[in-house]
């Protein structure tokens, strides 16, 4: 309890702090682009297809992104064409709610035992005056950084082959 106060290493948390920041927009930038893949994929839907009357355009990103899903889950009406992309979406889904904490929340980085960085995040969703708070390790964050950036990738071919499809029905 009497032990001196020892304060981190300036130099180390400030390039931390700068690491945090430029992952933190990398992954911003994936939410982004796949904010435009759904968006795009879902005017191609509405304009090239039969079905296209069902696809509600101009909606709030969430909403546009579970109504893609739905399109093309196994009940829609893209499912045969869009199965691929259903699963990409599926995956994508778990990590949605990062987007907001990301985007809106606040970023704060920390020390750890043993040297171990950890980002904490608190985000208070509009129309709830509760906030939330989440903690993610640095090994972890750049995990979630891969995973973003592989299942947008994914998005992007999968979206590519569906607007195809879409076109020669």
């Amino acid at each position: 309890m009497n032990a001196p106060f020892c304060p981190p290493d300036q130099k180390n948390f400030a390039s931390m702090t700068g690491q945090a920041d430029k992952w933190r927009g990398e992954c911003i930038q994936y939410f982004s682009e796949l904010e435009q893949i759904v968006e795009d994929l879902l005017h191609q839907l509405a304009g090239k297809s039969k079905s296209g009357k069902r696809v509600k355009l101009g909606q709030p990103v969430g909403a546009a992104f579970a109504h893609l899903r739905e399109l093309t889950n196994a009940k829609g009406p893209f499912a045969s064409k869009g199965k691929a992309i259903s699963s990409t979406l599926a995956e994508l889904a778990v990590w949605f709610e990062w987007r907001a904490h990301l985007t809106h929340g606040t970023l704060t980085v920390w020390r750890g035992r043993d040297d171990k960085w950890l980002l904490a995040f608190a985000h208070r969703p509009a129309n709830d005056g509760t906030v939330r708070t989440y903690a993610i390790t640095w090994n972890d964050a750049g995990e979630l950084g891969k995973c973003l950036r592989k299942q947008v990738t994914a998005l992007r071919e999968n979206a590519r082959s569906l607007t195809n499809a879409v076109r020669g029905a």
